[in-house]
């Protein structure tokens, strides 16, 4: 049944961006739709909860939230199993915690943050078969617990709760160790949300075009695409109007298990290629989440089977509707295939192909 309390709220927010006013666009559908049938690919007993997936020039990286190592590679195209690397610990070359959105830099180089107090660039070594540790940034402490951490110019970008400043990114330099607030303004709603509440608020997540000219954010609690120039500039933002009721309750100081209920879930993982976005949608309200009685025992960890698409311009593309549900996916630079992950199918991966042309 079609809530009657919906975003149709939303349709009356005014976006500011770097104190311009910049209008919002929105849409009830997408132009096309396709239905997917999966593949599996088979792994060694090594896939165990997997979180995160990023695909480089020559390997897939898988990220593992309970295995003893954190990072398992496959070769490309074939997907064989290399190795798994960087035992989970407090020892000397160990990791206590990865955070599941990592982010290709170039070729078979990648960022990560670490345990929330570091940044690390690391490649796969093909000659050796190996992870190399490349850099590691020690993060000041106004920084730490940096999400969604990406490499632009030679510098860091990402998420950071608690930073109370109305920008969607901090930028950090590794140079002389100084950081900034970096890019537009949060999107402005018809409702006093503080400065401190922002961030939490949209929860944002970014996936960079791989010519490093074009930064897409998406968020969990408002269906919301946001496209931004590397200058900091909005260049476009969409709406997708999911008929669900506005998220009021969080605004409140002491937010009530009812209010807790009325969030909502929407964009999680990321990923993009030079032609399009995408982003995998879950479209519930936390107490659809986890169902009648919170008693009732775990909700289902994997997220949802329908993917948006987009285009560079933020035009609607495609919505993809997957036969299973995943918790992570990454796309290959030609479009061609995603690759997606269980955490309640260990030893596998999935393989769909896209079809985005039909």
């Amino acid at each position: 049944m079609k809530r009657n309390a919906s975003l149709l709220f939303v349709l009356a927010m005014i976006i500011s961006c770097n104190n311009d006013s910049f209008e919002f666009e929105t849409f009830d559908k997408f132009p096309n739709e396709t239905h997917l049938k999966h593949e599996v690919i088979e792994t060694p007993p090594v896939l165990f909860s997997t979180v995160g997936i990023v695909l480089l020039d020559d390997v897939l990286i898988t990220i593992d939230s309970k295995a003893d190592k954190h990072f398992n590679v496959f070769q490309l195209p074939d997907y064989e199993y290399i190795g798994s690397y960087i035992n989970r610990g407090r020892g000397p070359n160990e990791e206590i915690f990865i955070h599941s959105n990592i982010s290709k830099i170039n070729k078979n180089k990648f960022i990560y943050s670490s345990y929330f107090t570091h940044v690390k660039k690391a490649a796969f070594n093909k000659e050796e078969n190996k992870i190399e540790i490349l850099e590691s940034f020690s993060l000041p402490t106004p920084l730490h617990e940096i999400q969604h951490a990406f490499w632009l110019d030679g510098k860091i970008y990402g998420r950071h709760r608690n930073e109370s400043k109305n920008k969607e990114f901090v930028k950090f330099n590794p140079d002389d160790n100084t950081f900034s607030v970096f890019g537009p303004s949060f999107p402005e709603l018809d409702e006093n949300i503080s400065l401190e509440k922002r961030r939490a608020f949209f929860s944002p997540g970014f996936t960079v075009k791989p010519d490093k000219t074009l930064i897409a954010c998406t968020y969990n609690n408002l269906p919301i695409l946001r496209i931004i120039n590397t200058d900091g500039t909005l260049k476009r933002d969409m709406r997708f109007n999911n008929d669900l009721p506005f998220p009021h309750g969080l605004l409140r100081s002491n937010p009530s298990i009812s209010d807790l209920d009325n969030k909502q879930h929407n964009y999680f993982d990321r990923s993009s290629t030079g032609k399009y976005i995408y982003a995998l949608y879950w479209g519930v309200l936390e107490g659809e989440r986890h169902g009648p009685d919170r008693r009732d025992g775990p909700f289902e960890l994997d997220y949802s089977n329908e993917i948006h698409v987009w285009d560079w311009d933020g035009n609607p593309v495609k919505k993809i509707v997957l036969d299973r549900k995943i918790r992570s996916f990454d796309v290959t630079p030609d479009d061609k295939y995603l690759i997606g992950s269980s955490i309640n199918s260990k030893d596998k991966l999935f393989k769909y192909p896209l079809q985005l042309n039909k």
